[in-house]
């Protein structure tokens, strides 16, 4: 068996592809390969000899170095310059030493058993037999303890037994009729919880709490001239702006109206209020920036 790592001697056939017969000292003009687990081939670093022409014509040996057998599958292939001369590959898988390893483990255990025998010493007894008599009358004493029925295993029978009663007597009342109640409980709390989550939606628009991603309808603002910072600004075109969640200004896609006394209402589209943290800025020629900021609720 070929093993990793180790220096190994082959053989391998080479005959003519056009008679069959064996082919005798061709070696020298043999040009032979190694490749190892798929690598680059490489060449062998001894020559090929012949080690019988005449009682074992068209066999040849190579000596493999263990850098040549580092490798879990090794090929070794070449060809001839000779005409029709065809040389049999080896294809070679490797083990890594297991079973020179294991014999290795072997052999030491064999060493610390024989070791091991005469640090028995002599038997406690008359005998090794009486020194195991001895311990089995201790298992015994100690058998004995855990059958006293106060603080030995006597006593956690009886704990058991003690507890397997209180079993029953759960099995005996009446846990389904206690599950049944318990479920309508949580029925009556399932339907309560979907009539507020119903609700919540018409309070927030009672409270004026704009809801995330959803049109906001009549909120209004007021306008001031940038003359004098008080005075409301009537006849205004009002452009509108958001932010949402601290990102640039934009146009918002809601419509702005004016209602009279520089009170403008402004109906906010879905996607002017899809933020968490939103800022509304409204702008006109002549009046100061009116600026909104507010967070939304899912």
């Amino acid at each position: 068996m070929a093993i990793r790592n180790q220096a190994l001697t082959v053989n391998f056939y080479a005959y003519n592809y056009s008679t069959g017969a064996p082919v005798t000292g061709d070696s020298g003009n043999f040009t032979m390969r190694i490749i190892e687990d798929g690598g680059t081939p490489a060449a062998p670093a001894n020559a090929v000899s012949e080690p019988d022409s005449t009682n074992m014509p068209g066999v040849y040996e190579l000596a493999l170095d263990a850098g040549e057998m580092d490798a879990d599958f090794v090929t070794l292939h070449g060809q001839s310059s000779t005409a029709n001369v065809a040389i049999v590959p080896l294809f070679m898988p490797t083990e890594s030493g297991d079973l020179a390893v294991i014999d290795g483990n072997v052999d030491a255990i064999l060493v610390d058993t024989a070791d091991m025998q005469p640090k028995l010493g002599t038997p406690a007894g008359a005998s090794i037999s009486a020194d195991l008599a001895t311990i089995d009358t201790v298992v015994d004493g100690i058998q004995t303890d855990l059958d006293n029925g106060t603080d030995g295993l006597g006593a956690i029978k009886a704990d058991t037994a003690a507890i397997l009663v209180d079993t029953n007597e759960l099995q005996s009342d009446d846990v389904p009729g206690l599950i049944a109640a318990l479920d309508t409980v949580v029925d009556r709390i399932e339907a309560d919880t979907q009539d507020i989550q119903a609700r919540i939606p018409a309070t927030l628009n009672d409270y004026a709490i704009p809801q995330k991603n959803t049109a906001f309808s009549n909120f209004t603002i007021l306008m001031v001239l940038a003359s004098d910072n008080v005075t409301p600004a009537t006849g205004l075109t009002v452009t509108g702006e958001v932010s949402l969640d601290g990102g640039a200004f934009a146009a918002v896609s809601g419509t702005i109206a004016e209602i009279s006394n520089g009170i403008y209402q402004f109906d906010a589209a879905a996607g002017d209020t899809n933020g968490d943290s939103v800022i509304w800025r409204f702008t006109a020629a002549t009046a100061n920036d009116t600026f909104v900021t507010f967070k939304t609720v899912e």
